[in-house]
């Protein structure tokens, strides 16, 4: 018979026990290795975006000194081919500039590797690698960006009204929010014995430590994607996510994950015995 899968109760008041921990704790068993590849559509929407509000002053790259020309050069197929592989520093991309001054805290280049690697690594869901994507590469518009495009938005979180909402803010510091990272946190060490530090980059940026082990490491990262996929369901919305909520994605993302590997596993060979074979 096959195992049994378990669907977590979730009424309001619900304190989870300790039959929902092991049940997540099944997540830790899984793991996967791959790389990112980067889609040259997401760079030449960068490109049309900033289209209009380069300055000379700005350094260029080949790709864009082509892209920005009034006339294309001779031989074009062969020069895009040649500009192409101009590659910019990951240091140099405006989401790492705005998420460093954000926080005040500087990373190294391998550090925001691993942060950029660490969705394809640990999951295969599109859901959650695209949550990621967009959280590091800042798509949400905070309440500070939309008052950019029309001043009559307030630059304040919808949440906390006397706070700017700025994306360090909406997701992390919020007052409102204070408790609902708290109940993670125990979750967390609940789930894996392991204590993960108070700080946005580990819970919001993924860059958990490579001491941990990977297994903890693949559990803190589903538990914490889920309770930002917990606040974007709340977007504009004082309503913050009960703690159950979030139970019950991670049992339902534990079998999906299951589910997906044991069908992308190849399945084993059985070799024959030839020693009696001719006889």
């Amino acid at each position: 018979m096959g195992e049994t899968q378990h669907m977590l109760p979730a009424p309001d008041n619900y304190q989870y026990e300790f039959n929902d921990i092991h049940h997540i704790k099944r997540l830790s068993q899984i793991t996967n290795d791959s790389t990112l590849l980067i889609s040259p559509t997401s760079l030449m929407a960068t490109h049309t975006r900033r289209k209009q509000s380069i300055t000379k002053e700005q350094q260029l790259t080949e790709f864009e000194k082509m892209y920005m020309g009034t006339k294309l050069p001779l031989k074009t197929i062969s020069s895009i081919y040649a500009a192409l592989p101009t590659k910019q520093a990951l240091k140099e991309h405006n989401f790492i500039k705005a998420w460093e001054k954000e926080i005040h805290k500087t990373f190294t280049e391998p550090e925001w590797e691993r942060m950029i690697l660490t969705p394809k690594t640990f999951s295969l869901s599109s859901k959650h690698i695209e949550l990621v994507k967009k959280l590091l590469y800042r798509w949400y518009l905070m309440p500070v960006r939309l008052h950019n495009y029309n001043p009559a938005i307030s630059t304040h979180c919808w949440r906390f009204k006397t706070s700017i909402g700025t994306m360090a803010h909406i997701w992390w510091t919020c007052p409102l929010l204070e408790q609902y990272w708290k109940d993670i946190a125990k979750l967390i060490k609940d789930s894996t014995g392991n204590a993960l530090p108070h700080r946005l980059e580990l819970y919001v940026l993924f860059d958990i430590p490579g001491s941990i082990p990977k297994p903890d490491r693949y559990l803190m990262f589903h538990i914490n994607i889920v309770a930002l996929g917990a606040l974007v369901r709340n977007w504009i919305s004082q309503t913050i996510p009960p703690i159950s909520m979030c139970i019950r994605h991670i049992s339902i993302s534990s079998r999906f994950e299951t589910t997906m590997r044991r069908q992308n596993t190849p399945p084993t060979r059985t070799i024959k015995n030839t020693d009696n074979i001719g006889k």
